[in-house]
Order: structure tokens, then C-alpha cells, then sequence
């Protein structure tokens, strides 16, 4: 059994199609069904489902508000993480989690690799990076998938920003 959390976020909503079509089992959970940020909750929830996938799609993503809410940023993508990982190796379940191209500071010259030394400038990225920390030292079944923007259909992404230009730019050939 697969236990998605942060299920009704972009990432969340287009991983549960994907399993859909793949007939797999899964349960989606976002906040209202289980708080990640309290790790005896996710604990008894886990208990006698037979998880033996977390995929945590919750994050905290506002990264300029994350500047005035550091306290959330933190507990969402950094401890939250970790206790994931803790109560996945507690049940044998693997474990995936998602960060940011933004734990880098964007000087290298050349394509950045997993190897390379994390370098945060904001909040968000210093959180999403010590997470990422955290995940690794807390679990060997842990995986972290680093990336930019994520594409997809649901929620605030790469795709409705693209589709508000692209209408903005209609209304202009109008006038």
C-alpha cells in the first residue's frame, strides 16, 4: 500500500492519476486527514495499514511568504520530512520525498549534479535543504527527487501560468 500525503497539491493530485491508471493501491491524504507536521499522528495512522510506500507531496511552497513564516517553512519542509522518513523506517516502507533546485544559490556555470554542495539564499531553500539533510541521515530507504518548477494540471504551476499568459496575450491582439 502507497500513502501519499499531501495528496490535493499538484503534485499530489497528478501522482494519484498516475497510480490510478496503474491500478496500484494508495491512500491520499492531505492536511484535514493527517497532520505530517506530528509525528504520533502519522504514527497512529500508519499503524496496521500495511504502507510500505510514503511519497510526500505536502511542502510548504510560498517561497517569499516563507520569509515572514519561518517557523511553518521549517516544520513543513524540513522536520515534517524527517518524521516521515523515521516512521517509514519504523514500518519498513520506503521512502520519497521532493526538494528544490533552490538549495542551490545558482553561481555554478555548469549543470548542477547531486554531488554538489548545497548553497540555500532564502528560507524556503535553506529549509527545503536542511530537510533534505534531515531525510538522508534519518533513513537509507529515503530518496529526495531535487527539482524546479513542478509541471502538471492541478493547483498554481508552470502550465496555468503559461495558459494566463497566453490569454493576456490574446486579449492584446484584441484591443
Amino acid at each position: 500500500m502507497i500513502l501519499i500525503t499531501g495528496a490535493n497539491g499538484q503534485l499530489g493530485h497528478d501522482l494519484q492519476k498516475i497510480l490510478h491508471a496503474e491500478n496500484l493501491e494508495f491512500i491520499a491524504t492531505d492536511y484535514k486527514e493527517l497532520d505530517i507536521t506530528n509525528i504520533d499522528a502519522v504514527r497512529e495512522f500508519v499503524k496496521d495499514k500495511n504502507i510500505d510506500l510514503i511519497i510526500n507531496c505536502a511542502a510548504y511552497n510560498n517561497v517569499d511568504k516563507a520569509e515572514e513564516e519561518v517557523e511553518m517553512c521549517y516544520k513543513l519542509n524540513a522536520y515534517a520530512p524527517r518524521d516521515l522518513a523515521l516512521v517509514a523506517k519504523e514500518i519498513g516502507a520506503e521512502y520519497i520525498t521532493y526538494s528544490t533546485d533552490f538549495v542551490f544559490d545558482g553561481s555554478k556555470k555548469t549543470p548542477y549534479t547531486e554531488e554538489d554542495k548545497v548553497s540555500p539564499l532564502s528560507v524556503y531553500s535553506k529549509a527545503k535543504a536542511e530537510g533534505e539533510k534531515l531525510v538522508l541521515e534519518a533513513y537509507d530507504k529515503s530518496f529526495v527527487i531535487r527539482t524546479s518548477w513542478v509541471f502538471g494540471i492541478a493547483n498554481n504551476n508552470f502550465n496555468s501560468a503559461t495558459r494566463f499568459v497566453m490569454k493576456s496575450y490574446d486579449m492584446l491582439k484584441v484591443a
